[in-house]
């Protein structure tokens, strides 16, 4: 994804992605429990949802524990 020209790639931090693109236009905050090594880990899941213009898609972007790790066209 490319905001302003500026490459917005998998694995960066939820402040690189707004300091390239600015805030979402959306989103939301939930809470997924799984378990590692017999151990249950809390993670935080953001998603964000950035319009990025008239005639496009919007663009959805999933963030686990502050790191992109999904980033779609919705």
């Amino acid at each position: 994804m490319r905001c302003g020209g500026r490459l917005v790639e998998l694995g960066m931090t939820k402040a690189e992605v707004t300091a390239r693109c600015g805030a979402p236009s959306h989103q939301t905050t939930r809470y997924e429990e799984r378990v590692v090594e017999g151990r249950r880990v809390l993670d935080t899941v953001d998603d964000w949802t950035y319009q990025l213009g008239p005639g496009t898609f919007p663009r959805l972007l999933e963030f686990r524990n502050n790191r992109l790790v999904s980033l779609r066209a919705g």
